[in-house]
């Protein structure tokens, strides 16, 4: 095309159309379009037009055109009909390109010109706003609102009758205009409900006529970009608001590239600064609120977004108030550590956030999955109405309650079996169900929980690989721990510090692997790690990471993990050993804090008896024998209690007994006949000193010995060789079987690392069996006749039918306990026998008749006490009595409990004597030069 003659053509250079009266100058705001938009290829807007137009610019170039009009002669041409580009023009007829002028009218009639360097306007304010809406719904997640078709079939409901409480306080503070809060953050473990709750809010403010915004995120269903949710919220309250649909447009026709640019400057171009048109004034006396729900943050793809939708939506919520919007954010996660310490960190600015915990095993949560799983099967009787009868129990009040405890307030569990359940065939789905759970499931059977597995396995391998090792062996840790609650005396639990300085695991990586499960894991934070322990959110969980580690699907299977903290034990043990009785660990325990040894030390015994025990059932017998040939049992603190529901020590020695395990060297690691001169040294010294407290200290009859019962629960006490059981703490052991008129011992260890085991009955005997065995020792100690079924002498019949008569009536009038048991020295029955059996008194039958005198006068515990001591004091040799009063005297005024009194070795000796019979009543502790006593209350 030839240029046309320069005479004859009109040339616009700058951003005003010269000698067109009927086009006016462009804004100031069309120059800032201008300058925003020179260098870009894009489509230039401007809202206060009548027209739509779009021109091409090239980076870093201006774009000129020349376009020609039609002559009479129809030898030139109009830019609507034949208009051709020149270097770098365009073509404005082209109807394919999206760069066209749609609507050239303001060039009719024009002829021979030139434009340079255009501002086209654009025009026709709906049409930009459809531009605009078609712009954020690329960059929105259309399938993440409520009503989405992508969430339609399988969006969670709440059941009307659940979680009540919470959504009526929900809806009135929404409604409230008045709030003080203007976001509510409500968390929870995976599973407990929390999305079901948010697509309620969402359909009662549709309900209502309350439109707002609301996103629900999923990492599973690709909805996490955090890119895209600002877009999505703006998405929305434009199609809601023609105003703030406006203004959004007004800000994208400006400048576009805002969709690309950074989360906080999308928030404020197109949220912040936005909601100002919506704000609140007089005209309206009734506003609504407008609501901004953000479900399942955590789901977000990048850590840091989520921190920075926390903050800036807590920003804006907290200016709401006074600038007078009607906003109101809801925000849903897990509780993630992200999460958890972004809100911590707000600090006072949090103040105006609403907090709620959403816990999933309370007793409100569990009426909840109740009613979701009574309803869900009624529904599925009804749909089956030819197959269930109205008076069929279905399901079973025995597989309903199995089903009701697994989920256990796990909302997301009780749905999986709702719906897996409403089949064609129910009885058999429900059948799987019930299989799954009790872990029966075949291989080729398909798991009904597979979108629970899916959720746990997703959350197990976001762990950092290199943590992935630690975190399991973390949690199994933990499971070995939770399989016997109560089995670590002194402590009801083992804290996370205690749990990762055991495993000489650092604060560091403690947290760093387990971050990422806080939606399925209640992890204490660092200031209450030393008092609080790991808690599996719910025990489907727990299941999954016993399964994974059992069969090693992640890299640490179950045999690994069991020798890891075997090692941990063991070495733990010779840590503790060195130090003797020094708490300070901190130059050993990875992670500096308050574990002190004696935390360490109060479960680390039980749980490597715990291990060693299940070695067998792994098959690992050389592997058994060989840690306990030598392993130096002599080193054990001397007392432990064992209970029968986790006594592994006793089941592991029963078991070695009855399988005669033997070393390579033929000898028995558990044993009640000497085969080592330890052995025999061991026997003559503990035999011996315990068997002055007690009438007999005996091998122990494995064969008689079944740890089932409470009543059958032991306490333990390891005595070596090198230990002279000669202090304060070794008497009060004594103190301990002092009532106790049988002993029995085994043998453990290998050799010089053997050690001789002391059980008495933790839980104390039978008061029968305590009375004929009582009455033995009386009767061998005093060389008296009688038969096995009357421990009573001969000659004094009536008064032992009288005794034993009173005993009966006042042992019953204590509690009427059945069988009545006797379980310490404090007992009243000890007492008496004490008194009776005392062997300094030469005159047990006198002492016999006393107590039955006694009986026949009172029932009175406390007055039966006072008349056993009052004789007791009568009976003190006359040269010692003196001193004795004294002593007791000075002890009740000071009634500090404890007082030492220095006297003569030969009154001291025949004194200490003479209380030590009636331990019950005193304590005495020979010191070296001293007699401590202690009157006991």
């Amino acid at each position: 095309m030839s240029h046309p003659d320069p005479g004859s053509r009109t040339s616009i250079s700058s951003s005003r159309f010269v000698g067109d009266s009927s086009w006016s100058a462009p804004d100031r705001q069309a120059r800032s379009i201008q300058e925003d938009s020179i260098g870009r290829n894009r489509t230039i807007y401007h809202p206060n037009t009548s027209t739509t137009t779009s021109i091409l610019t090239q980076e870093g170039r201006p774009l000129g055109f020349e376009a020609h009009a039609r002559t009479s002669d129809g030898h030139s041409q109009t830019g609507t009909d034949n208009m051709e580009g020149k270097g770098l023009g365009i073509d404005l007829t082209s109807s394919t390109s999206s760069s066209v002028v749609q609507n050239t009218s303001f060039f009719s009639g024009a002829h021979r010109f030139t434009v340079n360097n255009p501002i086209m306007v654009a025009n026709g304010r709906l049409d930009i706003e459809r531009e605009m809406l078609k712009l954020l719904e690329k960059k929105a997640m259309v399938d993440g609102t409520y009503n989405s078709a992508a969430r339609y079939y399988t969006a969670p409901q709440c059941h009307p009758a659940t979680r009540i409480t919470l959504r009526e306080r929900l809806i009135k503070w929404l409604l409230d205009m008045d709030r003080e809060e203007s976001l509510f953050w409500l968390y929870g473990p995976a599973g407990v409900g929390k999305s079901a709750i948010s697509q309620n809010i969402m359909e009662y403010c549709t309900q209502q006529g309350i439109p707002g915004a609301g996103l629900f995120l999923s990492r599973a269903n690709k909805r996490d970009d955090p890119n895209r949710i600002v877009p999505s919220f703006a998405h929305q309250l434009a199609l809601a608001y023609p105003v703030y649909r406006r203004h959004i447009s007004n800000v994208l026709s400006a400048d576009s590239t805002i969709l690309e640019k950074c989360l906080p400057l999308q928030f404020q171009k197109l949220i912040d600064e936005p909601a100002d048109a919506l704000r609140i004034d007089a005209s309206n006396p009734t506003p609504h609120p407008i609501l901004l729900l953000l479900d399942g943050l955590d789901e977000c793809n990048i850590q840091e977004a989520q921190r920075e939708f926390i903050k800036m939506l807590v920003s804006f919520a907290s200016t709401c108030k006074v600038r007078r919007l009607p906003f109101v954010c809801i925000v849903t996660s897990r509780p993630e550590w992200q999460v958890l310490s972004t809100f911590d960190a707000l600090g006072p600015t949090s103040g105006r956030v609403w907090h709620e915990e959403l816990p999933m095993d309370t007793p409100e949560a569990r009426r909840d999955v109740s009613t979701v799983l009574q309803d869900g099967f009624e529904h599925i009787k009804s749909k089956h109405s030819d197959a269930y009868s109205a008076g069929v129990e279905w399901p079973s009040l025995t597989d309903l309650q199995a089903i009701k405890h697994a989920a256990s307030g796990n909302m997301l569990l009780a749905s999986l079996v709702v719906a897996y359940v409403d089949d064609d065939d129910p009885t058999t789905k429900l059948e799987l169900c019930l299989k799954s759970l009790q872990g029966k499931l075949t291989s080729d059977e398909r798991n009904p929980f597979e979108p629970l597995t899916a959720l746990y396995r997703g959350l197990v391998l976001s762990i950092p690989p290199t943590l992935l090792r630690t975190a399991l062996l973390i949690l199994y840790f933990q499971l070995l721990v939770d399989e016997d609650p109560g089995t670590y005396p002194y402590t009801d639990r083992i804290p996370a510090q205690a749990t990762a300085n055991f495993l000489f695991v650092e604060q560091i990586a403690f947290y760093g692997s387990l971050r990422r499960l806080r939606s399925v894991l209640s992890i204490p934070l660092p200031a209450y790690a030393s008092l609080q322990k790991l808690v599996f959110s719910h025990t489907t969980f727990a299941d999954y990471v016993k399964v994974v580690v059992q069969e090693g699907h992640f890299g640490l299977h179950e045999v690994d993990a069991l020798t890891e903290i075997r090692t941990a034990c063991i070495k733990w043990h010779h840590i503790l050993v060195d130090r003797g009785t020094s708490e300070d660990i901190s130059d050993v325990a990875p992670w500096a804090g308050t574990t002190s040894a004696y935390r360490i030390r109060t479960f680390l015994r039980p749980l490597l008896f715990k291990l060693w025990h299940g070695l067998p059932h792994l098959g690992n017998f050389g592997k058994l024998q060989d840690e306990l040939e030598h392993f130096p049992f002599k080193d054990w603190p001397r007392k432990f209690i064992w209970s029968h529901r986790n006594n592994n020590l006793m089941r592991l020695a029963r078991d070695l007994v009855a399988n005669g395990t033997r070393s390579s060297t033929t000898s028995c690691i558990v044993r009640t006949e000497p085969l080592w001169p330890t052995d025999y040294q061991l026997i003559d010294k503990y035999a011996a000193l315990f068997g002055q407290w007690t009438s007999e200290v005996k091998p122990l009859d494995w064969d008689s010995y079944s740890p089932s019962t409470r009543n059958d629960d032991v306490t333990l006490y390891f005595c070596s060789v090198e230990d002279p059981f000669d202090d304060g703490d070794a008497f009060d052991i004594f103190r301990e079987i002092d009532w106790c008129p049988t002993l029995a011992y085994f043998l453990l260890g290998h050799n010089q690392n053997t050690v001789l085991v002391i059980t008495r009955p933790t839980y104390g005997i039978d008061r029968d069996v305590y009375w004929k065995e009582a009455f033995e020792k009386i009767k061998t100690s005093h060389s008296i006749s009688s038969t096995a079924a009357n421990p009573c002498p001969p000659e004094k019949p009536l008064l032992c039918s009288h005794f034993y008569s009173k005993l009966n009536s006042l042992c019953s009038s204590e509690g009427g306990r059945k069988p009545y048991r006797i379980q310490s020295s404090f007992d009243l029955s000890c007492n008496i026998v004490s008194f009776i059996a005392d062997p300094w008194h030469t005159h047990p039958h006198s002492r016999l008749k006393t107590v039955a005198d006694i009986l026949s006068f009172t029932t009175n515990p406390t007055e039966i006490i006072r008349l056993l001591y009052h004789h007791v004091l009568g009976d003190v040799p006359h040269e010692i009595s003196r001193v004795a009063h004294q002593v007791l005297a000075f002890l009740v005024e000071a009634a500090t409990g404890s007082v030492a009194v220095k006297v003569d070795d030969e009154v001291r000796t025949h004194f200490t004597r003479q209380l030590v019979c009636y331990g019950s009543m005193f304590e005495v502790v020979v010191v070296t030069e001293n007699v401590e006593l202690t009157v006991e209350y």
